[in-house]
């Protein structure tokens, strides 16, 4: 018996899921998801801070972006998943006191290496490049 699916069909049905998952997500914030959404709400508010408003966003995109026909089937490039990861952990780390638990971590560690101001600008550039990898864009064409 074989249990493989064609590729494309396992890109969709990620693509459905992380849909689901960010309309959920945003329907939670309006008191519209029940249970779920009530947990949602806090878990994502203390583990990210304020950037847990954005979570939902960013699956809904990516959702939409892998139910999209892409181009000669390229892939989604690590660099882009690395990216929004490493932003997930670096930007809560500049709100401080509204960073959650991740914020506050890599306050922290930042912090703990360079000095509370020295690691504010790491963090600054940390995620600023993390947004550049994440969106595969060049400063050079935002100007």
């Amino acid at each position: 018996m074989d249990w493989s699916i064609h590729p494309d069909t396992a890109r969709e049905v990620l693509g459905i899921v992380l849909t689901v998952l960010g309309l959920l997500f945003i329907l939670s914030f309006f008191h519209l998801a029940g249970r779920f959404g009530e947990l949602v709400i806090d878990g994502s508010v203390s583990v990210f801070g304020i950037l847990g408003y954005v979570a939902p966003l960013v699956l809904l995109v990516m959702g939409i972006k892998l139910l999209l026909p892409r181009p000669n089937n390229e892939p989604i490039k690590a660099s882009v998943v690395i990216g929004i990861i490493v932003a997930f952990v670096a930007i809560p780390g500049l709100f401080i006191s509204h960073g959650g638990a991740i914020g506050q971590m890599s306050f922290r560690l930042a912090a703990g290496l360079l000095g509370p101001l020295g690691g504010y600008v790491a963090l600054l550039g940390l995620s600023a490049a993390s947004l550049l990898v994440a969106l595969n864009l060049s400063l050079k064409y935002l100007w």
